[in-house]
């Protein structure tokens, strides 16, 4: 069932001006859109996506779990650390789409600001979200 809230308001503001564009401007760095009224959304990428360079994320689950992830793409690992205690370091293995790493214990598939963290001892599955800025 889907939840009409604060987040949803917004997305329909977003799509409603974006259904208003009438110009657009790439400046290699940024995209401006101007709609008729001459209003500009000016987008960004990331600074530092997911995954890079020892940036620390700090996740909070659906189920009340929280923990941290230390991304290090020089040594192709993650390292975990989780509110129940277990600290893991997670190696990086391929993925479709967003970033996927693996232990004997875990498995962390992150996309986004969205995670999800598998205990492979327990079959646990837990949905996650952290702020799209790193914390560390």
């Amino acid at each position: 069932m889907m939840c009409f809230d604060a987040l949803a308001v917004q997305e329909i503001q977003f799509l409603d001006l974006l259904s208003k564009v009438r110009g657009y401007q790439n400046t290699g760095t940024q995209l401006v859109l101007t709609t008729n009224d001459g209003r500009q959304m000016t987008f960004s990428p990331l600074s530092t996506p997911v995954g890079q360079a020892g940036q620390t994320y700090n996740y909070v689950c659906d189920d009340g779990l929280y923990f941290s992830a230390t991304y290090d793409p020089a040594t192709a690992s993650a390292a975990i650390k989780v509110s129940t205690g277990a600290a893991d370091v997670l190696r990086q293995e391929a993925a479709g789409s967003g970033v996927a790493y693996s232990s004997q214990r875990h498995r962390l598939h992150a996309k986004g600001n969205e995670a999800l963290l598998e205990t492979v001892y327990d079959g646990g599955q837990h949905r996650c979200k952290a702020p799209l800025a790193p914390q560390g």
